[in-house]
């Protein structure tokens, strides 16, 4: 691809978007995983998600067009994914209190004991891709607009070219210019 103006170049740094598109992303995550915490499964965290992955991007100076749309859609990902661990840490911290373990086992142990155990459970693992399948299926509907809008970003026209004007001195000391 060739570029005649430098105004056509693609400014930014994919890099730096996307470390801003990360950190909007687990802002967004936190805000998944409170909301699981309460028992829903909302459509809009999932725009909050892509909003904040996108305003990160732009906030680093991340480049427009293609990688964009790219990072956001694996940012969307991931969070929701990160989200969904952090509902099942709450799940997990919650047996934890109301089971009494707290007597014979600090929280820390009894995390390092209970995780690689559900994670070779087949039931919890199922449940947790189903609930990850959902929260994607949620997020993609919540931000489909937003990454629609990514893509359809068309840049700026320039400003139509003004007539140049004279100033005042040299219309009034100019030959041509006389009253009749």
């Amino acid at each position: 691809m060739e570029y005649n103006d430098i105004y056509d170049e693609p400014q930014g740094s994919v890099l730096r978007g996307a470390i801003g598109a990360v950190i909007g992303a687990l802002l967004g995550a936190v805000v998944w995983a409170l909301v699981g915490m309460l028992g829903y499964i909302a459509s809009v965290v999932g725009f909050v998600i892509a909003f904040l992955a996108s305003k990160g991007y732009d906030l680093l100076k991340g480049r427009p067009g293609a990688p964009k749309l790219v990072i956001l859609i694996i940012c969307v990902i991931l969070a929701v994914i990160v989200g969904n661990l952090g509902v099942a840490a709450y799940q997990v911290h919650q047996v934890y209190v109301e089971e009494g373990y707290a007597a014979y086992v600090t929280e820390s142990k009894f995390f390092e004991l209970m995780f690689p155990v559900l994670f070779e459970d087949g039931d919890f693992i199922g449940a947790l891709a189903k609930d990850s399948a959902m929260g994607l299926l949620f997020a993609v509907l919540g931000c489909f607009g937003l990454l629609k809008q990514t893509v359809s970003k068309k840049k700026p026209e320039p400003a139509p070219a003004q007539p140049e004007q004279q100033d005042s001195f040299e219309s009034a000391v100019r030959p041509d210019n006389h009253l009749e």
